[in-house]
């Protein structure tokens, strides 16, 4: 009888640490959206741009600030396109400048490091 009652109290723990594992609470669970995007790394936004006088189309990869989103970081690389003040370059170092369109935003979260 004593060795069922041992038998009986390991099941007992072994269920109790089961239920404590599982209803403990989640850390991530109260997390902001941001501060779970810190942990991920930044979120970058896959930009698609065309030109008339461009071959094929335009892809480029920029971060997007906080507090912004993806048509908003690729909006900043459209603006350079079409300012001929604009030395940075884009697509291939092109020096197109004016004519450009957006034509796709995208965004996705870099795995942190």
């Amino acid at each position: 009888m004593r060795l069922g009652r041992m038998a009986t109290s390991a099941a007992s723990l072994a269920l109790a640490a089961l239920l404590a594992a599982v209803l403990a609470p989640n850390p991530a669970a109260g997390q902001s959206r941001e501060s779970l995007q810190d942990q991920q790394g930044p979120t970058k936004a896959d930009c698609v741009f065309s030109h008339p006088a461009f071959s094929g189309k335009c892809t480029e990869t920029v971060e997007v600030a906080a507090g912004s989103t993806a048509k908003d970081a690729c909006s900043v690389v459209l603006e350079c396109l079409n300012d001929i003040r604009c030395t940075k370059t884009f697509c291939s170092a092109t020096t197109l400048r004016g004519g450009w369109k957006l034509d796709s935003a995208g965004s996705r979260s870099e795995p942190s490091k």
